[in-house]
């Protein structure tokens, strides 16, 4: 089974707006209920290794304590000449709890983003320059749990199902 490790993010971003400023034509939007932050993308695995991840997936939780975070800026991987995914960044202290907790996941190299959308063909150089510009919505987002999450790809676009979930329950460290 495909798995991941995810803070859940469900419905904290409205890409409607973004879907209308810069169409659907070229771009395959995240929808809202599956919007969250991959913190360690664990691939396939047998049913053999589940037990295991559920107790890294428990003893992280166990560690840190429930946070908020601020949304950014807009951006794109790879690069903006060829972007294959639109992002929104995560500002700090924040920023810095993910990657402590990605860390402590097994994923050193994080940047603290949630995937909004995937280029389906080459987007214009006018449509880059407006998601440049988009402003995410201003506010605390509340994080208190993390979960372990089965993906599975089908032609209309990923399906989530959460296995496992674990609340934040930590003591405050400045790790």
């Amino acid at each position: 089974m495909r798995i991941f490790l995810a803070l859940p993010l469900w419905q904290t971003l409205d890409t409607a707006a973004w879907k209308q400023l810069l169409g659907s034509d070229r771009i395959r939007w995240v929808p809202a209920h599956q919007l969250h932050l991959t913190l360690r993308f664990k691939g396939e695995i047998t049913e053999e290794h589940l037990p295991s991840v559920s107790v890294g997936l428990r003893n992280t939780a166990r560690r840190f304590p429930p946070f908020s975070l601020r949304w950014d800026r807009t951006g794109v991987f790879p690069n903006w000449r060829d972007p294959r995914v639109l992002w929104v960044g995560i500002q700090q202290p924040g920023a810095e709890r993910i990657c402590q907790i990605a860390a402590h996941l097994g994923n050193a190299s994080i940047t603290p983003h949630v995937t909004v959308g995937r280029v389906k063909r080459r987007l214009t150089r006018e449509t880059l320059c407006r998601w440049k510009t988009v402003k995410p919505p201003d506010g605390d987002v509340h994080v208190k749990d993390i979960c372990l999450v089965r993906s599975v790809l089908t032609p209309q676009g990923p399906v989530y199902t959460i296995l496992e979930s674990a609340d934040l329950e930590g003591a405050i460290t400045n790790e």
